[in-house]
């Protein structure tokens, strides 16, 4: 299996594995997702427009995962200029977890952010979702900053 760059006609099975995973969502979090299609078809060609945006992992049997990021440059005067490389969804299908795609994924957005002269990369994962974050954790993240939130 190879990383390539998603394109147009990737829609349907991409689309799959975001209703897969926006789904994994909804079932683990209190009244914070919608029960809504989570991409539209105009909504992922916006997605291709964004140079580091998907990538994904195929074989003959369809897509197995995906990667969506990007590139943020931010400029604090407490930190300096940074350019990170923003890791918006990372999905894999259920039945290819524990495969290797992920670690892929996650090694083809490392090298763009290299090439892109990022210094780090960065990602949310809701605090439920234990296997992700031993995941990463594995692949060297760490927890930097903490976000809390409260209902009301």
């Amino acid at each position: 299996m190879a990383v390539r760059v998603a394109t147009e006609e990737d829609f349907k099975g991409m689309h799959e594995i975001f209703l897969e995973v926006h789904r994994f969502h909804m079932d683990n979090t209190d009244n914070v997702f919608k029960d809504i299609d989570p991409i539209s078809q105009d909504e992922f060609r916006e997605l291709l427009s964004t140079p580091e945006c998907i990538f994904l992992v195929s074989d003959n049997d369809g897509i197995d995962g995906f990667l969506n990021a990007n590139i943020v440059e931010k400029n604090s005067k407490f930190t300096g200029f940074k350019r990170i490389l923003m890791i918006e969804q990372l999905g894999v299908t259920k039945k290819s977890q524990k495969s290797g795609i992920g670690r892929q994924l996650m090694e083809k957005a490392e090298q763009i952010a290299k090439e892109k002269g990022c210094t780090m990369l960065v990602l949310d994962v809701w605090g439920f979702n234990e296997n992700a974050i031993g995941f990463y954790e594995h692949l060297g993240f760490g927890e930097r900053t903490r976000k809390l939130q409260k209902f009301i």
